[in-house]
């Protein structure tokens, strides 16, 4: 069994709209729970880290940031930048080139920090639940803006993921085999956000099994269903309805190199230290198939 490293999401140590968590403090937290690294979150006008300015939240404006610094003090607490994270607007062919921008500048903030997993929001969609036909124009955009931020990075391959998600252009297993189809740089593809495949109620593990090399990123999250005010409900691992066992049992036996990403986002942040932590032991016991406790 190949063995796994979990990074965690620092979406899930301070929360979005209420960014209180100190950047380097969510660092020493997360190395103390024994993880290997963080996702960060490129957020523009987030906190900054330079001399004379320490981030007093996590969701980093990076462009603004000294990168050198944002490294050294990943390398303070032993921790590797594992992912980073965009948003982008796809809402037409003129929004799209403004992505590339994004992207291409994503991709050598990620070089800088020794990171080359990168990923981004896939664009919303008119109405969640929407077929592929519907979505076809949408889809194919998403994959042209994928293959040249992927493709131009030969000499050192960044891999690009397209976060899966509800109410999005990329939501159900259908709509992520059209975008592999028409993907051409190998190192491009979904992001397997489990969470948001589970509100859609997709068997989100198929694409793992019939596209493995295109699964480069797992967000691994728990969401509850049946919450008629809030479709979308992020908990703690192990205490939603997501079936992360089916998950295991797909990815565990796969030889392929990925970041897994623990995250959760509806937690009070009095409480996320913690349920981090349980999210982490979970996800551990799990993935050694032993009965959680």
């Amino acid at each position: 069994m190949k063995a796994v490293k979990w990074y965690a999401g620092l979406h899930a140590r301070s929360e979005f709209g209420n960014d209180t968590v100190p950047f380097r403090q969510a660092l020493a937290d997360v190395a103390e729970m024994g993880f290997a690294g963080v996702m960060m979150l490129w957020m523009d006008g987030g906190p900054v880290l330079k001399h004379g300015s320490e981030a007093m939240g996590c969701f980093l404006d990076l462009a603004q940031c000294d990168l050198g610094l944002v490294r050294r003090a990943l390398d303070d607490h032993g921790l590797e930048a594992g992912v980073l994270w965009t948003a982008i607007d796809l809402a037409d062919d003129v929004a799209a080139a403004g992505a590339i921008e994004r992207l291409r500048r994503l991709r050598e903030m990620a070089l800088e920090l020794g990171c080359r997993h990168i990923c981004h929001s896939a664009g919303v969609a008119a109405a969640p639940g929407l077929p592929v036909e519907v979505k076809k124009e949408d889809l194919d955009r998403l994959a042209r803006v994928m293959d040249t931020v992927a493709g131009e990075a030969a000499d050192v391959p960044v891999y690009v993921g397209a976060d899966v998600h509800y109410h999005g252009i990329a939501e159900s297993v259908a709509d992520c085999e059209y975008l592999i189809a028409r993907l051409e740089c190998p190192n491009a593809g979904p992001l397997l956000n489990i969470g948001h495949l589970t509100t859609c109620r997709q068997p989100g593990w198929e694409l793992a099994q019939l596209y493995p090399e295109r699964i480069r990123i797992v967000g691994w999250k728990d969401h509850v269903l049946g919450q008629p005010d809030m479709p979308v409900y992020s908990v703690e691992l192990g205490t939603g309805d997501a079936p992360l066992g089916q998950y295991v049992a797909v990815l565990r036996p796969q030889q392929v190199e990925r970041r897994h990403v623990i995250a959760f986002e509806h937690v009070p942040t009095a409480e996320r230290k913690a349920a981090l932590a349980r999210s982490l032991g979970y996800m551990e016991q799990l993935w050694q198939g032993e009965p959680a406790q």
